[in-house]
């Protein structure tokens, strides 16, 4: 999950992360590990690589396993962050136990609504590369599709951007900027491409 730095999080928490990466790089790419992350971005490179080439000078069936290689990883990589948003989502959605600013509440109302958009939008992206995936798989292209919206559902309220606050602690501003900066690529991406078909 994401909502607290590296340096608070339990013991417990940092020990099953520090595991993961260890039986990652023994047993292969786990999703969710660093060591996946690695290969995904590997995987993408080599595809583009291939497919930068003169037409003839590719490698068709070469391109055909990289591209297959390339959505494999991006489809566990989005039900892993669309189960990690989702949990984040209920997280904040919890109230606080203690309140450690008076900021407290509508930071976490916000960062639910963000984490609620985001698993809505790695749900769809999972949608989407499944059906990439399933295409190549039997040999086709693979369909281009257009980016999800990125709809972000604030309760009552609870204004998109919230202003600083001298009452905010440390902890309620590191979370909201950490969420913000995200749901900024997200929108920013989507606004990019807008309802155009993108390929793979």
């Amino acid at each position: 999950m994401h909502p607290e730095p590296a340096s608070r999080r339990p013991l417990l928490e940092q020990a099953a992360s520090w595991l993961l990466e260890v039986l990652s790089r023994l047993f292969g790419p786990i999703p969710g590990s660093k060591v996946h992350d690695e290969a995904f971005c590997k995987a993408v490179k080599d595809r583009n690589d291939e497919l930068n080439k003169p037409e003839g000078q590719r490698d068709a069936a070469l391109l055909q396993e990289l591209t297959e290689q390339m959505l494999r990883l991006r489809l566990e990589r989005c039900q892993v962050l669309q189960r990690d948003f989702r949990a984040s989502h209920l997280v904040f959605s919890q109230p606080p136990d203690c309140k450690c600013c008076s900021d407290c509440l509508v930071v976490r109302q916000r960062l639910a609504a963000c984490c609620q958009a985001t698993a809505a939008w790695y749900d769809s992206w999972e949608q989407i590369t499944s059906q990439q995936l399933q295409a190549v798989q039997r040999g086709e292209p693979p369909p281009a599709l257009p980016v999800p919206p990125f709809e972000l559902q604030l309760p009552p309220g609870v204004p998109e951007q919230l202003p600083p606050s001298v009452d905010r602690c440390s902890r309620c501003q590191h979370n909201l900027d950490y969420y913000m900066h995200r749901e900024q690529h997200w929108q920013a991406v989507k606004a990019a491409h807008g309802d155009e078909p993108v390929s793979v």
